[in-house]
């Protein structure tokens, strides 16, 4: 794939690309430059350690078996949240640690389409993904969301 530059081998001596150094004079700011990497020495563990990720999974209908979730061992989950896909009247969907063990989170309700319904809460002594990971299970057959968990590493 060609991006309008002339591309030398990294032995060559040959003339710099007058159009690559045009591009580079047009396109790039010098404090941007200078601000980016200000920022990039400002991030400290304690900063990137307070950083919240989100992990995002659709739970189809049927899955009334649970689902594995790819989330890193010693995450704390923070917060999960439910945005219904399927209507049932009495839909609900709960995280829980993986091989069927102890629920992390109330039912979370999903019961009409497009609807967001959040956690009653986060059981604090299965927060942090250990060795089983986690999993989430959908407690009847039309339970159908996307599923968001909030975690930090």
């Amino acid at each position: 794939m060609s991006d309008g530059y002339t591309r030398q081998n990294a032995d060559s001596q040959g003339s710099p690309n007058i159009g690559a150094l045009a591009d580079i004079q047009d396109n790039w700011d010098l404090d941007d430059i200078a601000s980016a990497k200000n920022l990039a020495n400002e991030l400290t563990d304690e900063k990137i350690a307070d950083i919240e990720y989100v992990a995002e999974y659709t739970v189809a209908s049927d899955a009334t078996t649970p689902i594995a979730i790819t989330i890193p061992l010693g995450a704390v989950i923070s917060d999960v949240k439910a945005t219904c896909t399927g209507a049932n009247a009495v839909g609900t969907l709960t995280v829980q640690v993986g091989g069927g063990g102890t629920a992390i989170t109330s039912a979370i309700v999903c019961a009409v389409i497009d609807v967001i319904s959040r956690t009653t809460k986060v059981v604090q002594s299965v927060k942090t993904v250990g060795a089983n990971g986690i999993e989430v299970v959908a407690h009847g057959a039309a339970d159908e969301g996307i599923v968001s968990i909030t975690y930090k590493v």
